[in-house]
């Protein structure tokens, strides 16, 4: 589990990798502590040190850490597009992935009868548009559910920023819930797990039946939508306790 760091423009951050064995693999700098060796249009990555033991202790200098940067472009409203930047010499095996896909083995979207393929979702989204603020909601009906649900926002005339979600559950307990998107359509796409980008990651208390249970707007990352255009979004929680309604 990674927990997203955001770095402000013209800033900097520093981060620390480490192992419990000495397994970990990076290449001999030449340029210089704090010198640029890898950069984008967007982030610079310079060279650093090497650490020869575990958690802290002497350190080699100057170093190139090898591996895969995932990082998403913030705006005014946090809204994000997905970007990566690897190193000029990776490791062998860094994470295509910007999180981990959805672990239940049963179909991702699969409704729990087989007589239709999709069932709506219940809960609430709000998002904004310029200068103004606005919440969409669903029936509360909730007499189907299972382990998750996927459905399309699409916009009209104005582009949103999705800042937050309801969803409806049967429990007052935690619930391990994960929120995925991808542009366009989920259709098609409900078992593509490489397809989807996980947006929430985040333990939430329950309220039950018929009563919308927040995901709070900190635990997630908000997501633009463009005007004329649909964006699809998978929940899932780890517990047969969600719950959708049927057409």
């Amino acid at each position: 589990q990674f927990t997203p760091i955001k770095i402000y423009a013209n800033t900097s951050q520093a981060l620390y990798i480490t192992l419990t064995t000495p397994e970990l693999r990076y290449s001999n700098g030449n340029l210089g502590v704090g010198k640029v060796y890898r950069n984008d249009d967007v982030i610079e990555v310079k060279e650093g040190v090497g650490i020869g033991a575990f958690p802290f202790g002497k350190y080699f200098y100057p170093r190139n850490w090898n591996g895969v940067i995932l990082y998403e472009i913030g705006t005014s409203s946090d809204a994000v597009t997905t970007q990566e930047i690897v190193t000029a010499r990776p490791s062998n095996f860094p994470s295509k992935l910007p999180s981990k896909p959805p672990n239940h083995a049963t179909t991702a979207c699969a409704p729990v009868s087989s007589k239709t393929s999709f069932r709506p979702a219940t809960g609430t989204v709000s998002a904004v548009v310029p200068n103004s603020a606005a919440i969409i909601g669903t029936s509360y009906t909730g007499n189907n559910g299972s382990y998750g649900t996927c459905f399309d926002i699409a916009t009209k005339k104005n582009p949103i920023v999705v800042q937050g979600i309801n969803i409806h559950v049967q429990t007052n307990n935690l619930v391990l819930v994960e929120v995925y998107t991808r542009v366009d359509t989920h259709v098609g796409f409900e078992n593509m797990k490489a397809a989807w980008t996980r947006i929430v990651h985040s333990n939430v208390r329950g309220r039950g039946r018929f009563r919308p249970t927040k995901i709070p707007p900190s635990h997630m990352v908000a997501v633009y939508i463009p005007a004329n255009s649909t964006q699809g979004f998978y929940i899932t929680i780890t517990t047969p306790d969600l719950r959708y309604t049927n057409i």
